[in-house]
């Protein structure tokens, strides 16, 4: 296992993710020896080593001998390569050829082309690399350590090995981004295998707590700015708390933020301790990276503590949450392309014209408040109002012709059920068009209260009131249309789940959640579901216009989260994946 360490002030995921990997390979019973280097070794050298230190990314010497005398002595089965730089260099690959030992190399960054290894530049997506024989933009803008020395190195590096990456026997790529990364590079699918990382089991989830979580470096590329802009767009309090942990160069709009609104709170970074706290107080987990941020291991996180995650779709971010449909690979187009997910089918979701949504949210076509119920001027008091005769379905609404329930036209979750036309979670009520809650029962049209809610037609509890078309918290929900209960409220027609609601026409997740009846064609424009979360274009209308609809649907993908861990992210899982790849290698 052959890897060149990141400074350890310089906290570093792939550090750990090596450590992990050695650790469970070697309880799996497989012996490893590790070829490791790192980065802090730097400072103690001897000048004679510091002064060869500029040409190690291309040869380093030192390590090919050590490595050379390695392979002679142990001939391993194979060489597993993480980071080469700059100690190792990827002439590791050609010292092990020449002994006749396979390569496999895990691919944590873009560095095959970009010699950051990031696709970022200056606060955006930097593709300027990308089919140049010599990184040569990279000289110019000083990507590599901000140096253009340095750069140039780093480039020519690339350039003298592109020979040698394409002669790794399989490549390993943390996520299907990462894949298309690969084959854009022109690296053939034989010789790619996605394989995710996996992180230690925390155990069976706590429940659900409040509000959101963002966990990670307080960096440009890391997406925190977008994040507040989206939260800024809601009023203090709407979405429950945001609690941001970490530290970094933004910390200060962090501690700005906090100062500024009550529903944001600052954690600071935390040790393994606080983090498991801070995942069991939230309820979904942000990833709002603005690069191609190839695996965020806090997802991982999230998704083991059985928490959704609402990321951008960019990089890794929807391989991980399961929304990973085709996208141009990571720099290969503008990264509004490269963010976007596949166009929605024909007749999808479109703004009803009487329903003003705010920027980015929009509801399905067929779904809208009917036009022919309203506040009429005539009736009063809920009690002995007969049911009017032009009370009907919404517009576009109907239940299916297989469904029908106890007493009715449909079933107790759906557009008619329990005792009438309607019935507990219906277009009337429990007993009837006109039953016990005033001119739509209980349940119905109306709501507990009758037409208006609870507190009026604009008030709490909105056009239906507390059950009825708009739910718990009425037609524009809680704080708008894109409220805390989605479209509408928990059990009507939006409901907790999304658009359709958890208990209205589109059964268990709603017309627009987990289990309805348009699934994720009915999700506001942009927005894409996945198994585990869900992904949006980096840019603040379209996240403004998830978070409502993540806070809603948070406990209907609990379990998916934890189920979507243990079958793709454990670290059993994951392991059994590596040692197919290296038994592979060894009978070719």
């Amino acid at each position: 296992m052959a890897h060149n360490r990141y400074r350890e002030a310089q906290p570093s995921g792939e550090n750990t993710i090596v450590d992990a990997e050695i650790a469970q390979l070697t309880a799996a019973g497989v012996e490893v020896l590790p070829f490791l280097r790192s980065s802090d070794e730097i400072p103690s050298m001897p000048k004679t080593a510091k002064a060869l230190l500029p040409i190690s990314p291309i040869y380093a010497p030192r390590a090919q001998q050590e490595l050379a005398r390695l392979l002679t002595e142990h001939r391993p089965d194979v060489l597993h390569l993480h980071n080469p730089y700059p100690l190792l260099s990827p002439w590791v690959v050609r010292t092990a050829h020449r002994h006749g030992v396979p390569v496999v190399q895990t691919v944590h960054n873009y560095r095959q082309v970009c010699s950051s290894g990031l696709y970022f530049r200056d606060g955006v997506i930097c593709q300027d690399c990308r089919g140049r024989a010599l990184g040569v933009p990279a000289v110019v803008h000083r990507c590599y350590r901000g140096s253009r020395a340095q750069s140039a190195l780093m480039a020519t590096t690339l350039a003298v090995h592109r020979g040698t990456w394409k002669s790794v026997d399989r490549f390993i790529a943390l996520t299907s981004a990462v894949a298309d990364h690969l084959r854009d590079y022109g690296i053939p699918d034989s010789r790619i295998v996605v394989k995710p990382n996996g992180i230690p089991d925390p155990g069976t989830p706590t429940p659900l707590g409040r509000g959101f979580l963002f966990l990670g470096r307080l960096s440009p590329e890391k997406g925190l700015g977008l994040l507040l802009e989206a939260w800024r767009r809601h009023p203090d309090g709407a979405l429950g708390p945001l609690r941001v942990a970490g530290d970094g160069e933004l910390r200060p709009l962090v501690e700005a933020a906090a100062a500024e609104r009550a529903d944001v709170t600052f954690l600071g970074p935390l040790d393994r301790a606080g983090v498991r706290e801070a995942l069991a107080a939230s309820a979904v987990v942000l990833a709002t990276s603005t690069w191609h941020d190839v695996l965020p291991t806090v997802i991982i996180e999230a998704l083991a503590s059985g928490r959704p995650v609402l990321g951008t779709a960019l990089g890794g971010i929807p391989y991980l949450v399961g929304a990973d449909t085709p996208r141009e690979p990571a720099g290969t187009g503008p990264a509004v392309i490269a963010s976007a997910p596949a166009p929605p089918s024909p007749g999808g979701p479109a703004a009803p014209s009487d329903v003003p949504a705010p920027s980015g949210v929009s509801a399905p076509s067929g779904v809208s408040a009917p036009s022919d119920v309203s506040a009429p001027s005539d009736v009063s008091a809920p009690s002995g109002v007969p049911a009017p005769s032009d009370v009907s379905a919404p517009s576009g609404v109907s239940a299916p012709s297989d469904v029908s329930g106890p007493g009715g036209l449909g079933s107790p979750g759906g557009l008619a059920g329990r005792d009438g036309l309607s019935g507990a979670d219906g277009l009337a009520g429990r007993d009837g068009l006109g039953g016990a809650g005033g001119l739509a029962g209980r349940d119905g049209l109306s709501g507990a209260d009758g037409l208006a809610g609870r507190d009026g037609l604009g008030g709490a509890g909105g056009l239906a009131g507390r059950d009825g078309l708009s739910g718990a918290d009425g037609l524009a929900g809680r704080d708008g249309l894109g409220g805390p209960g989605g479209l509408a409220g928990r059990d009507g027609l939006g409901g907790a789940g999304g658009l359709a609601g958890r208990d209205g026409l589109g059964g268990a997740g709603g017309l627009a959640g987990l289990g309805g009846a348009s699934e994720a064609g009915a999700l506001p424009a942009g927005i894409q579901a996945g198994e585990a979360g869900w992904v949006v274009p980096p840019d603040p209308a379209a996240l403004a216009a998830a978070l409502p609809l993540a806070a809603a649907g948070a406990a209907a993908l609990s379990a998916s989260a934890r189920s979507r861990y243990e079958r793709v992210f454990h670290p059993d899982v994951v392991t059994k994946q590596l040692l197919a790849v290296y038994a592979d290698l060894s009978r070719s």
